[in-house]
């Protein structure tokens, strides 16, 4: 028995190169799904967060015009927590990541 452990969506190159013998075209195919996949991702991530966006604009004026000033910004600023929140955790972990190179 045999167990491995990967840190990476990727297999490491050694294992590339025996998908490849096996079946040629292997390692484009797994890189072409492995773009694809991240570039999918990344296109509903940002689906969700301009639609976030554009309920709490509309919200946001909602509240302006019944004069809910302050609840109106609450919301506002609630709607872009999150991407500011994904910002400082990405800085972090690209910091993290960089002091093992």
């Amino acid at each position: 028995m045999l167990a491995a452990f990967r840190k990476g969506p990727l297999p490491p190159p050694a294992e590339l190169e025996k998908y490849e013998s096996l079946y040629p075209g292997a390692t484009k195919l797994l890189f072409d799904n492995f773009i694809n996949q991240t570039n999918h991702r990344m296109e509903l991530e940002n689906m969700v967060i301009r639609e976030d966006n554009k309920r709490a604009k509309i919200l946001a004026a909602i509240l302006f015009i019944m004069g809910k000033d302050g609840v109106a910004i609450a919301a506002v600023f609630t709607a872009i927590a999150p991407i500011i929140i994904a910002f400082i955790a990405n800085s972090i972990s690209r910091q993290n990541s960089a002091t093992f190179l």
